[in-house]
């Protein structure tokens, strides 16, 4: 058998060629390359590819612990309510029902599939409660009658003060500004009395004081001057003008002669020019008792005069006498100047003896006043010179003793006592 060639076009020569060719091709590269595991990295047949398996599924809850979880959930929810509502009540004092709700907490507590022990503050609430529930229980103690108050313990009283006790000193003489002196005689020896007034009148010599004169040493026996200074003006500035405010109480405190006088008792006691102030204060202090009061150009003002007054009138003394002359500066400037003080120039004539009259007894009622002609008209120290007024100076008038038991004549009845001597 002849085989027949089929000629065959060059172009489809040339693609069976080319196809031939691809397939050759994939597969060898097929061949060469294979395939791997991806667990092991080892070579694995390409045409049964192994997979990784797939993770274990999780392990599923059986029933019981589902239910025992359950159970958990509601005994711990039922634990802290009850623990909630005991300690409400504890707060509102009902300890009663604090201590069951505390118990049923604490059995709900048990009841929990977890429970591992009571909890410690739980067992505190619980017995907390229970404590106050037993407290509130036992009977209240019998009231306890209350005790009567004691009267209040009162202070003592203050002490009365002692008696105040004085020495009688026969009559005082209190020298007014610049006087300084001091003179007591109480030994009615009239040799020792000359002496005595020998004695003063020549110290007043040597200082250059000549009061001597003016000092009735028939009527006083007790003589005082405390003046700061015997310059008349180096005193008035010092202490007098202070004494017109103070009514003299500036003297008794800051001149040390004033001691003399406390816790003496006199008859009468005369007072000229500033010294005045100090007998006043001397009264009012209590610091001397006296019967009666003599002042001789005294030194005044309006108060000074209600004071005296007020002595009178409460017995303190039973007379104030008041001795001016005609022309004496001081009675009338003493007045005007604590006017001037207050204010008040209602009274610019006081230098007339008539109006100086008048505002001493619309002052002081009780005062007596004995009135002296002096000088031509001006103000002058002469006029206050205390030895013009111990020249006008007559007794002052006292009343007349009682009868005399045993002297009745025939028909009349007793004679009647001498007024006592001036």
């Amino acid at each position: 058998m002849t085989l027949r060639v089929k000629c065959v076009h060059p172009t489809a020569v040339l693609a069976i060629t080319l196809f031939l060719c691809i397939s050759l091709r994939s597969q060898v590269g097929r061949r060469s390359m294979g395939c791997f595991s991806r667990t092991t990295g080892q070579p694995v047949s390409c045409s049964n590819p192994v997979r990784p398996p797939a993770p274990p599924a999780p392990p599923q809850p059986s029933e019981e612990e589902l239910r025992r979880a359950a159970d958990e959930k509601d005994l711990r929810e039922a634990t802290d309510d009850a623990w909630d509502k005991g300690v409400a009540a504890y707060k509102t004092g009902d300890f009663d029902n604090a201590v069951r709700w505390f118990e049923q907490a604490l059995r709900y507590d048990r009841d929990r599939p977890e429970f591992q022990g009571d909890d410690p503050d739980l067992l505190q609430n619980l017995q907390a409660a229970q404590m106050m529930a037993a407290k509130a229980k036992q009977p209240l103690p019998p009231p306890v009658a209350p005790t009567p108050a004691s009267p209040p313990v009162q202070p003592p009283a203050p002490a009365a003060p002692a008696p105040r006790t004085y020495t009688y000193s026969g009559n005082a003489f209190i020298g007014g500004t610049s006087w300084i002196a001091g003179f007591n005689v109480q030994n009615p020896d009239p040799a020792l009395v000359a002496k005595s007034h020998a004695m003063l009148k020549r110290q007043m010599e040597l200082a250059g004081v000549p009061y001597s004169a003016g000092i009735d040493f028939k009527r006083y026996n007790f003589v005082l001057g405390i003046g700061e200074s015997t310059s008349i003006f180096f005193d008035l500035k010092n202490r007098v003008l202070f004494d017109e405010f103070t009514k003299g109480q500036f003297s008794a405190k800051h001149q040390a002669l004033y001691d003399s006088l406390k816790g003496r008792e006199f008859t009468e006691m005369g007072c000229h020019s500033n010294g005045a102030m100090v007998c006043l204060v001397a009264l009012m202090n209590k610091d001397v008792k006296v019967k009666r009061v003599a002042l001789y150009g005294p030194q005044l003002t309006r108060e000074s005069l209600r004071m005296w007054e007020e002595l009178i009138k409460t017995g303190q003394v039973e007379s104030v006498h008041i001795y001016v002359n005609q022309n004496d500066p001081v009675p009338p400037f003493s007045i005007a100047f604590g006017d001037l003080f207050r204010n008040d120039f209602s009274n610019a004539a006081l230098l007339k003896l008539s109006v100086l009259k008048q505002i001493i007894s619309s002052q002081a009622a009780d005062i007596a006043l004995h009135s002296h002609a002096c000088g031509l008209g001006l103000p002058t120290l002469d006029c206050h010179d205390m030895a013009r007024y111990k020249s006008e100076r007559g007794c002052i008038t006292r009343p007349k003793g009682g009868t005399v038991p045993g002297t009745a004549l025939p028909g009349k009845g007793n004679l009647q006592e001498p007024p006592p001597p001036c």
